[in-house]
């Protein structure tokens, strides 16, 4: 599945000179709403494209993923420019960004905090160094507690 939704992203990708690599076990699964896991990691790729390195800059992307007994844990690891400590508070504030005068709204971070916490039933958070890079580590539970046709298992 994650294989899958690198793909999709593949054309905003290879515009880039990024490297993204997955881990993941074969046998994680979450029974969860797929849309919403794939939204949270489509904007966390997308703002570290956006935010983490300068122009014309090559980075790496992690994203693993390890099987917990309370769930999943998907850490998502760029070696970007990372984000300074009093700005690391405000990260998932609606419209806060650095770069606005390029045309970014700052919603990518709110809707990601949203979804995990909201949607997911999960949390979400940061560790950052100036210099060293971000990650955004998120635990999910094993299953959503709400039953709804959207939800699905996701072999991840």
């Amino acid at each position: 599945w994650l294989n899958e939704l690198l793909v999709s992203l593949g054309p905003a990708l290879r515009k880039t000179t990024h490297e993204v690599t997955v881990k993941c076990p074969p046998d994680a699964v979450i029974d969860t709403y797929p849309g919403a896991l794939a939204q949270v990691l489509t904007n966390l790729v997308m703002n570290a494209v956006a935010h983490a390195y300068d122009e014309g800059q090559s980075g790496h992307l992690t994203l693993a993923v390890d099987q917990r007994p309370d769930g999943l844990r998907f850490t998502f690891t760029d070696d970007g420019k990372g984000i300074a400590c009093t700005e690391q508070g405000r990260v998932f504030e609606p419209f806060y960004t650095t770069r606005r005068s390029r045309g970014s709204t700052g919603l990518g971070l709110h809707i990601v905090y949203n979804l995990v916490t909201g949607v997911l039933q999960g949390r979400i958070d940061i560790e950052s160094m100036p210099g060293t890079g971000t990650s955004f580590i998120i635990d999910l539970p094993p299953a959503v507690t709400d039953a709804t046709a959207e939800r699905q298992a996701v072999t991840a």
